[in-house]
């Protein structure tokens, strides 16, 4: 399994994915868990609808099928500035999402297959984590101007890395 720094695994949604018949699962859509559904934006990743993945987690065997993908991936990425061209996205700054997104769609003929049944639960960059106990996140979210806090509990991917770090202690308790 690849999980990114700012994910916390708080629940077992993953666990089922161990054993499965798949050899390299990805999310192919996110939602926002303040409920502003900032992330609609992001199924596809071009406005050619080149659908989005989120290489945030990743399941993967040891396969050769996973290994194609992963080759695809690095390929991408040696070679961002002429993807970016060919897809009409900016080169800068480098996007890992979209270098996977790229790599999975070409390796799976560009079909929907091989993601995970569930939606990334994500908090966006502008959006912040204001406290965490047992189990439970405080988060802050902007709406239309004026400043929210919602109450949520599960597994997250924090895009505000500076608020993340702020409850990290607390996190390892």
């Amino acid at each position: 399994m690849l999980i990114d720094s700012d994910y916390i695994v708080q629940c077992d949604a993953l666990a089922k994915y161990f054993g499965c018949d798949h050899d390299f699962v990805c999310h192919n859509s996110s939602w926002d868990v303040s409920g502003n559904d900032v992330f609609r934006h992001d199924r596809f990743m071009t406005q050619n609808w080149f659908e989005m993945r989120w290489a945030t987690v990743v399941y993967f065997k040891k396969t050769e099928r996973a290994k194609r993908i992963f080759d695809a991936w690095r390929m991408v990425y040696e070679n961002y500035a002429y993807y970016a061209e060919l897809f009409g996205f900016s080169k800068a700054p480098f996007r890992n999402d979209f270098a996977m997104s790229i790599a999975h769609q070409i390796c799976n003929g560009y079909a929907n297959t091989a993601t995970f049944d569930y939606a990334l639960p994500a908090l966006s960059s502008s959006d912040s984590v204001l406290d965490y106990a047992n189990g439970r996140w405080l988060l802050k979210y902007e709406h239309k101007e004026s400043h929210n806090v919602v109450r949520y509990t599960g597994d997250l991917h924090v895009m505000n890395k500076r608020s993340l770090l702020e409850v990290a202690d607390k996190l390892c308790a």
